[in-house]
């Protein structure tokens, strides 16, 4: 994905922490985080851009889900936007187009758009954009940079970018706090053809990532590869489990601190819980969440959601 295809709203690095507005280098304000892991990840999870075609709409399904969001605005390439934030830099940018387009950019989200609402690209942010770079050339990827975002020469990742840090110096901790009581985005699941996962591993791995297994909660639960980044994790999935065809990314998932508080979970929490108990390696093992639900991509505009604590 070329530079002019992502989102051209990514802040510099003004690293914002929890409600206390101060300058920090990056990496002390991801191990302040909630949800932060330990490991010598090279990147963290960022933010996932998803276009959406009544964004007034989407504001108030993910409302009723229990998030609170900030504003965005209208831009000069004819997308509008609204953000789901977390203090780590991670969340979700809904976008939809407002009017003709005028960019690369924006003609991007209105032909997706026209394919139906859901996820289109995910960003990475590094703590240490030299090293970044230096694993990259070291592990044979191929890259350039533009407008400050780093894209990897490789169409069948396309949907990937490394980004700068989505955190702003106008997030307050009205933005964080979520009524459904989330406190991460802990995870995002790709599926992916055998050759583009085995590069999508390859790359996670060169990137410090800590590989294990879990089964996700799909059907009669799902085998995955999973990768643990610095505030979270990349789930590799089979490419049948795409909710469209040509869309890599198909689900998130989010930390929460109290079950309770999710809207509409109850009994959707069974099958979750079932699927992660197959394998106690997965996320629902000896010290993982106790309770989680799973919302269908009808629900949410687009992608599987799940929610765990």
């Amino acid at each position: 994905m070329s530079r002019r295809l992502r989102p051209r709203h990514v802040h510099p690095a003004a690293w914002i922490c929890a409600g206390v507005f101060a300058l920090a280098s990056s990496q002390a304000c991801l191990s302040a985080q909630p949800g932060s892991l330990s490991g010598t990840s090279v990147v963290a999870l960022d933010h996932m851009p998803l276009v959406v075609g009544d964004l007034d709409a989407a504001a108030r399904t993910y409302a009723g889900l229990g998030f609170a969001l900030k504003p965005g605005r209208s831009h000069a390439n004819g997308l509008r936007n609204l953000h789901l934030k977390f203090p780590d830099g991670s969340g979700i940018e809904l976008l939809a187009p407002e009017r003709g387009p005028t960019d690369a950019l924006a003609a991007r989200y209105h032909a997706e758009r026209a394919a139906g609402d859901g996820p289109v690209f995910f960003a990475l942010h590094a703590s240490d954009d030299a090293r970044l770079e230096r694993v990259l050339r070291e592990s044979g990827f191929a890259f350039h940079r533009e407008d400050g975002a780093l894209t990897l020469d490789e169409p069948a990742l396309s949907f990937l970018f490394f980004g700068g840090d989505n955190r702003s110096p106008t997030d307050r901790p009205e933005h964080f706090a979520h009524a459904n009581s989330a406190i991460a985005m802990s995870g995002i699941w790709i599926a992916l053809d055998p050759d583009a996962s085995r590069r999508m591993s390859t790359l996670l791995l060169a990137l410090g990532a800590e590989r294990g297994r879990a089964v996700l909660p799909l059907g009669d639960g799902v085998q995955a590869d999973v990768f643990t980044v610095s505030n979270g994790r990349i789930a590799l999935l089979p490419q049948e489990r795409r909710v469209r065809p040509h869309r890599a990314i198909v689900g998130v998932e989010f930390r929460v601190r109290d079950f309770a508080r999710v809207p509409r979970c109850g009994g959707a929490a069974d099958a979750a819980d079932a699927a992660d108990a197959a394998d106690p390696s997965g996320p629902s093992g000896p010290s993982g969440p106790a309770h989680a639900c799973l919302f269908a991509p009808s629900e949410t505009h687009g992608l599987w959601m799940r929610f765990s604590n």
